[in-house]
């Protein structure tokens, strides 16, 4: 399955898509945008539609198109206005594309685990498969007493340590 990660700079698509290689089977290909992005850009800066037919073409090459949202935190204030504005602009000229071109998208939203779950959700929606499990979280670290992996143990050994220096068992 070909999957396309659409969207302006700075809405995630690459975190996205390493998040997902990690959960995905091998016979899934994930694109960190496409030719699609180039064509939006040059339209946006160039005023240069001629990229648009090929990119199209491309994208139609796909199983499924993610489009990142636009919730991510935005970059420092210095820049902040210009960026939040193109990024605008690029997701409406993106979303406007798909839209006038049939091209049925997922748009992907929320932080890490929200956003990774979301695209999961529409993977799982587009092969009808279950939702993919994601990897197991590593366990958290829990640390035991040498002696006797008894709680009360270890709270009695720290206590009795802080107070004169000796471990339970020699108290």
């Amino acid at each position: 399955m070909k999957i396309a990660v659409l969207g302006a700079q700075g809405t995630g698509k690459t975190q996205l898509v390493q998040a997902l290689r990690q959960v995905l089977p091998s016979h899934y290909q994930l694109s960190d945008g496409t030719a699609l992005m180039t064509a939006i850009y040059s339209d946006l800066l160039n005023h240069d539609v001629a990229q648009y037919a090929d990119a199209l073409v491309q994208l139609r090459g796909f199983d499924l198109t993610l489009v990142m949202g636009l919730d991510l935190a935005q970059p420092p204030a210095d820049r902040q206005h210009q960026v939040r504005l193109s990024r605008c602009l690029v997701d409406a000229r993106l979303r406007d594309v798909l839209d006038r071109q049939g091209v049925i998208y997922a748009v992907v939203y929320g932080t890490e685990t929200t956003r990774n779950d979301c695209a999961r959700r529409a993977i799982a929606h587009r092969t009808g498969q279950p939702v993919l499990a994601q990897r197991p979280a590593r366990p958290q670290w829990q640390w035991s007493c040498e002696k006797c992996s008894d709680a009360d143990c270890e709270h009695r050994m720290f206590t009795v340590r802080l107070n004169i220096g000796t471990h339970p068992a020699q108290v």
